[in-house]
């Protein structure tokens, strides 16, 4: 359990059953990614890992998120990071940090 502590996961208190323990929580997919080799060797292959979607929340380290996998909003388009504004009929792009210089709306 201290690992799954060490990379922030949640849990419930562990619940032993005939042939085993059988531990429930969430973590982050980021901080569980790599951990099935870990726990094969803790378990010296004896033990079951399930681990399955369980939602969306937000991340508790974005900016170490980023910077890991290289993420460059400016470059992202599928998943644009500016608003479009119109002005005399046609749309322009605006970028997320100028959006309030161009709110005309209250």
């Amino acid at each position: 359990m201290a690992d799954l502590q060490r990379m922030e996961c949640s849990f419930e208190p562990p619940v032993t059953e005939e042939d085993g323990v059988l531990l429930c929580g969430r973590g982050s997919a980021q901080a569980l990614s790599g951990y099935g080799l870990e726990f094969i060797s803790y378990t010296r292959g004896k033990g079951i890992l399930s681990l399955s979607f369980d939602g969306y929340e937000p991340c508790a380290h974005p900016q170490q998120v980023i910077e890991e996998i290289g993420y460059d909003a400016k470059h992202d388009l599928q998943n644009p990071s500016f608003s479009v504004f119109c002005s005399h009929g046609a749309g322009f792009p605006v970028p997320w940090q100028e959006v309030p210089a161009y709110i005309h709306c209250k």
